[in-house]
């Protein structure tokens, strides 16, 4: 009877510890909670990572599309909307390490192991597939027209997306050993190196427009906001190129090794440094406007707030016009963040699968934060366009007609009366009958 009570009594004690994790811990923000501090919870969704044996390893959010990938190599599309699944597809080995998500306009790069897949943004399916030369060292980077694809010897192997068998169509070096993933902006695809070299590689992915070093590495990966593309390397330096020729636009010194990729939006561009230090600079100067301490990561803006994680994992709402601490939201330590520098929501995922979206309640609509679209390049015309023009102006008449040179005609001076100027008063005046 004792040993059954012990049994008992012990089964009790250990049966929390059995409960699958997903269970036991807490849910993110709940809808009471995120009301009191001014935001709405736009939708939670669950995605599946194998029963806890594989966790989220890779979560983008771009143009209205979340992006989740797990470690048991399956790839999620959701409508950042309404949290709607969109495909899901399986891409590569669940034994292979995968890489961080490319993603364009049309395309998904995954990189898993030493194989590039390529897959329809759309619908998910795979497009092409290529072994790689090298070992992959980070995620890849797509234009419209090539994939690019960093390796462990510093290289970044282009593969072309437009030809029938997807060649690899250049080994492009920068000096270095590693390299971080590149971003594609208007102008190339930008890369750094661990030795600060700094580098754009053509849209095609034929060649390199400009090489320049710097004097510190680049740990974390450049940003692109249209044509412009920003840099910060490990000697707290943020750069602006916006041009093919490799000068930078401005510089600005942040004091503290820059270990985050920047988070770029029209008028402004956040660095986070390793001291957990939050700027934000301006994208036209350079010019610091505000700086906000204990800061870990970003995570979206709105045209009053910033949204961010403080160094204790709690959701920090900052000034956007200052940087000053407005309020302080809790959320489980588990939880990690999704940068979102395309809209104003709020996006935090668990390791179990959870993800959940947040927004202001007074933003009753979406706030988009996309660049405008790339202006289509000037194009010389072709030889029977130029002998069509040549033509049309020599058929067009050169001078006015003639009748057009001469002035007006002057108005006719009013007719003289033949007979003299009246000598009686109007008829209305005087009646021809005389007097009554």
């Amino acid at each position: 009877m004792i040993r059954t009570a012990f049994l008992l009594a012990f089964g009790i004690w250990l049966a929390p510890s059995l409960i699958p994790a997903q269970v036991a811990r807490p849910q993110l923000i709940d809808q009471t909670a995120a009301n009191r501090h001014g935001l709405a919870r736009s939708w939670f969704a669950y995605v599946n990572i194998g029963g806890g044996r594989s966790p989220i390893v890779d979560i983008q959010f771009d143009a209205g599309t979340l992006f989740v990938q797990t470690g048991i190599a399956t790839t999620h599309a959701m409508d950042a909307e309404t949290g709607r699944t969109l495909w899901v597809a399986d891409v590569g080995s669940p034994s292979h390490p995968s890489q961080r998500l490319g993603l364009s306009e049309s395309r998904v790069a995954v990189v898993n192991g030493t194989t590039l897949y390529v897959l329809d943004r759309a619908t998910g399916q795979v497009q092409f597939t290529n072994s790689l030369r090298g070992v992959p060292s980070t995620g890849a980077a797509l234009s419209a027209e090539a994939v690019f694809v960093p390796t462990m010897a510093a290289q970044l192997e282009t593969y072309s997306i437009v030809e029938d068998d997807h060649r690899n169509l250049a080994n492009l070096r920068l000096e270095g050993r590693n390299l971080p993933q590149p971003a594609v902006s208007h102008l190339g695809a930008a890369i750094g190196s661990d030795r600060g070299d700094f580098g754009l590689a053509a849209l095609s992915g034929m060649s390199m427009l400009f090489s320049t070093p710097t004097n510190f590495g680049f740990v974390a990966s450049p940003a692109a906001w249209g044509p412009r593309v920003y840099a910060g390397n490990a000697g707290g330096l943020l750069y602006l190129f916006d041009d093919v020729g490799g000068r930078e636009k401005w510089s600005f010194a942040a004091g503290s090794p820059i270990t985050q990729s920047p988070v770029p939006f029209a008028d402004a561009v956040y660095v986070l440094c390793e001291d957990l230090r939050l700027f934000r600079v301006s994208a036209e100067t350079g010019r610091e406007e505000w700086m906000a301490q204990n800061i870990r990561s970003f995570l979206a803006t709105s045209p009053t707030k910033v949204y961010a994680i403080d160094r204790f994992g709690r959701l920090a709402v900052l000034s956007a016009k200052t940087g000053a601490l407005i309020d302080r939201v809790s959320i489980p330590l588990f939880a990690f963040p999704i940068t979102n520098n395309d809209s104003d929501q709020i996006i935090l995922a668990t390791d179990t699968g959870l993800i959940q979206a947040l927004h202001e309640i007074e933003l009753t609509k979406r706030i988009s934060y996309l660049p405008p679209p790339p202006e289509p390049p000037k194009t010389e015309p072709t030889a029977a366009e130029a002998d069509k023009a040549k033509a049309a102006e020599a058929a067009a008449p050169t001078e006015k007609p003639a009748v057009e040179d001469q002035p007006a005609p002057r108005p006719m001076p009013p007719a003289e009366n033949p007979f003299g100027p009246p000598t009686t008063k109007p008829a209305e005046e005087e009646n021809p009958f005389g007097g009554m």
